[in-house]
């Protein structure tokens, strides 16, 4: 009886450890299923097409050592932050910004055979400027296995990007319109003003003086014929200037000196030239135009060589 007993006990007992292996083999080929949101990418050239709702993108993709993979992103999508590579062992990966792309190489370990590194692998995450995070785990595989290049389309967010470009473009375009009008406008307004201010000072006073003075500096000549006074502040004087020298004459500047007192007192003036520049025996014309609160006859113009010589030629004019 007791010996029956015993039987009974160890059948329990084995009962118990067959119990334990198979849950223990149960829980081990638990553990290494793959995971089913990582989608598999086994053509030399893939396409994948982004939603709106993608919000998470796995994949997974063979890498082969010795050749780069090439990851491709629309135009207007950016990173947010660096990318975060699991293995940088195992992975190494370069970030082309505008238009976004990136290269990803597998590297080979020290010693270690080609054939004897397939199938190990490491993860790559991206977040980006659109709202999705690429989680991508790279498997080392066989060249024959291996992918080369992807390309990441989005045509809403495509869509929505040049949807806004033409609405800038559009929006550009009318601004360029309404600032043209607007410059006409005041170009128009600026003539009449002009006319206005003519018309007014030369009916309260005008007076001019003819003359022909002439100084000059190493063969460049410095004349003036005509000076007016228009209105009760306004003055204008004309002037030429003529190149006898070989070299081209470049001018610099154009002032004006009030003669009062026996001083000469800079006065805030307006010059105009038809050029800048002047060869052997051309002409350059022009013209100074001041206001001056007290009436004074006499004036100095003076005009200053841009380079070359840096000649300063002065000429003394007046009623």
């Amino acid at each position: 009886m007791a010996e029956k007993g015993g039987n009974t006990v160890r059948k329990l007992f084995f009962i118990m450890v067959l119990g334990c292996f198979f849950l223990s083999a149960a829980e081990a080929t638990k553990a290494v299923k793959p995971d089913e949101r990582f989608i598999p990418i086994t053509d030399k050239v893939a396409t994948v097409e982004l939603k709106n709702s993608d919000t998470i993108l796995y994949r997974t993709v063979g890498i082969a050592i010795g050749e780069v993979l090439v990851l491709e992103f629309p135009e207007g999508m950016t990173l947010v932050g660096d990318p975060v590579v699991g293995d940088h062992a195992l992975l190494k990966a370069e970030v082309e910004v505008s238009p976004l792309s990136m290269k990803v190489w597998a590297l080979p370990f020290a010693g270690v055979a080609e054939n004897e590194m397939w199938g190990l692998n490491t993860n790559l995450q991206l977040k980006t400027n659109v709202g999705i995070t690429f989680i991508i785990n790279f498997r080392i595989s066989e060249p024959a296995k291996a992918s080369n290049r992807i390309v990441f389309t989005y045509p809403e967010f495509t869509a929505k990007q040049k949807a806004m470009q033409d609405t800038l473009i559009e929006l550009k375009n009318k601004l360029h319109e309404e600032h043209k009008t607007a410059m006409a406008a005041v170009d128009k307004l600026a003539e009449q003003k002009k006319l206005e201010f003519l018309t007014r000072e030369f009916g309260e006073f005008f007076m001019c003086n003819t003359y022909r003075n002439r100084e000059e500096e190493d063969l460049v000549f410095l004349s003036s014929d005509r000076i007016c006074k228009i209105g009760p502040e306004t003055v204008v004087i004309n002037f030429l200037i003529k190149n006898r020298y070989r070299n081209y004459f470049y001018l610099k500047e154009v002032k004006v000196y009030a003669l009062q007192g026996g001083s000469e007192i800079e006065m805030e003036a307006f010059y105009w030239v038809d050029k800048y520049g002047i060869k052997f025996d051309e002409v350059l014309k022009g013209a100074v135009g001041f206001t001056i609160k007290d009436y004074t006859p006499q004036y100095v113009i003076e005009v200053t060589e841009e380079s070359g010589k840096m000649r300063k030629i002065r000429l003394t004019v007046g009623f």
